[in-house]
């Protein structure tokens, strides 16, 4: 419902991780789900076992789109959106191979390019984007997790198209490309935000390009962005 217009206020930017959409990507370990469980409220949603070494974390196995669907009707309740404030996708590439495969069974397919003028691509986009604007819209911080974009270029243009990167990469407010480097003979994890070559992007317009991976540094760097952007911009 729409209030009294004149009793609106300034939109004042939350520096903290709350409610903010993150996409991380790169190689196998590279801190990728032990970062997202540290989230606030993070449950993790997770096709595969890489949580078990985690200690505390709070996990749904899923294993089809139908369980996806169960999980959503159970964050609308009140009691659920007391305890998690962010949904974690491990992987979120499996989960919309999951959609996939879910509009095949409905359509009576058993791929997508079966369907004329690109019909059952579009059926699972529509299907997929219900669910994340729907957790966007209860309020949840979301983070997407997939391995690194390998053998993109093996994929036919109409995968290309329709593939789990393209659609995530609309949601994200932030979506880090993560790397094994060295640094000071210390093998550790850069997290790069502005990197021409690859799908990076940061709405926080002084956010650093790159840094160490760890939840610690992601919440010192956010905090550092905004409190610079009210120094330069004001509120």
């Amino acid at each position: 419902a729409v209030g009294n217009l004149m009793e609106l206020t300034p939109h004042v930017i939350d520096p903290s991780l709350n409610g903010k959409i993150f996409w991380f990507y790169g190689e196998p370990s590279t801190r990728k789900t032990s970062v997202a469980t540290k989230f606030p409220g993070a449950l993790l949603l997770a096709t595969e076992n890489g949580y078990k070494f985690i200690n505390g974390v709070i996990a749904q196995r899923i294993s089809s789109w139908g369980e996806v669907k169960q999980v959503f009707r159970q964050l609308k309740n009140p009691e659920v959106q007391e305890r998690f404030k962010t949904i974690v996708f491990d992987r979120a590439d499996t989960l919309y191979d999951y959609c996939k495969q879910y509009i095949c069974s409905i359509k009576g397919i058993s791929d997508l390019g079966e369907l004329a003028y690109s019909a059952g691509y579009t059926a699972a986009k529509k299907e997929f984007n219900s669910i994340i604007k729907g957790i966007e819209s209860l309020g949840y911080g979301m983070v997407f997790i997939t391995h690194d974009k390998v053998d993109m270029e093996k994929q036919t243009k109409q995968d290309l198209e329709n593939n789990a990167a393209k659609v995530l990469k609309g949601y994200a407010d932030f979506t880090f490309l993560l790397k094994k480097e060295t640094r000071d003979e210390v093998d550790t994890v850069i997290a790069y935000s502005q990197r021409n070559e690859s799908d990076t992007k940061t709405r926080a317009r002084y956010f650093t390009s790159s840094f160490e991976f760890t939840y610690e540094n992601l919440e010192k760097e956010l905090r550092n962005a905004i409190e610079k952007q009210i120094q330069m911009e004001g509120i």
